[in-house]
């Protein structure tokens, strides 16, 4: 069953957010980070300088280890390759220096829309979209034991590997539910015959991302125009669940997004 109570949010504030989130430019979403943290008293933010973590990525993520220190993980090119990897940095004076972690590579494929997230044993998912254009489009997971252990391919959340229809599923979202399950929220072209654009899909893993069980819709408009995406789910102070999402209603090449929400007691129904 889809998580129910959709609303709508500031739709200034989403549309930033969406193109903040293509630079790796890190102050605003790090301070945002900060304050959702759970028990952390909300206070007035105080707008100090900018830091930068790559002036060459894109698309960045980041996750608030259990050591205190901080990783990032963005998209990256590099320079004569037409192939997109991902990029890991750690931090440890919360945010404001950075030191390369490591490289995360497929031959051939462009990898991008990281996002990652620590599980109560210590390993570290990261998730991630991996593509070949017209050919092959993925949402995986690769793990490490620890933040400065090599990261390898554990496995694939979902696919589209007939791709000459260039339908994609992009911009995974992890979150550890309280039972120990790993819900994997992300965006998802492969339902048009049944009237969606694109719809946010969610799939459970209940062996800490080694499987994952069957989609189920989370949001989604059956008009073939509405476009969810960038999905991010967070616990509220009510122990409730929320996720919101960026969506294009107007379709095409989405210039004026809105931000918009909807309400789990679980974040699976």
């Amino acid at each position: 069953m889809p998580i129910n109570s959709e609303g709508k949010v500031m739709t200034n504030l989403a549309t930033a957010l969406r193109f903040l989130n293509r630079s790796v430019r890190i102050l605003l979403l790090s301070l945002l980070a900060l304050t959702l943290l759970p028990g952390r008293a909300r206070a007035q933010v105080t707008w100090g300088s900018s830091v930068t973590v790559d002036s060459s990525g894109s698309w960045l993520r980041l996750v608030h280890l259990q050591d205190g220190s901080w990783l990032a993980a963005y998209a990256y090119t590099p320079s004569g390759s037409s192939n997109s990897e991902i990029e890991i940095q750690r931090s440890i004076d919360d945010m404001r220096t950075w030191s390369y972690v490591q490289t995360v590579s497929q031959s051939g494929r462009n990898l991008g829309n990281a996002q990652l997230t620590q599980l109560p044993n210590g390993a570290i998912l990261l998730a991630m979209r991996s593509i070949v254009t017209g050919v092959s489009y993925r949402v995986q997971i690769y793990s490490a034991s620890s933040y400065n252990s090599p990261f390898s391919f554990l496995s694939v959340i979902d696919a589209n590997e007939n791709g000459s229809n260039d339908l994609g599923v992009w911009e995974p979202f992890l979150f550890v539910l309280p039972n120990g399950n790993i819900a994997a929220f992300y965006a998802d072209e492969l339902h048009q015959s049944q009237g969606y654009n694109q719809l946010i899909g969610e799939r459970l893993s209940t062996n800490n991302g080694a499987t994952w069980g069957s989609e189920t819709i989370a949001s989604g408009v059956t008009d073939g125009v509405s476009r969810p995406g960038e999905p991010y789910l967070t616990m509220m102070a009510n122990g409730s669940y929320m996720l919101s999402t960026e969506d294009c209603p107007q379709g095409g090449t989405c210039t004026s997004p809105g931000g918009y929400y909807k309400v789990s007691t679980d974040g699976v129904t």
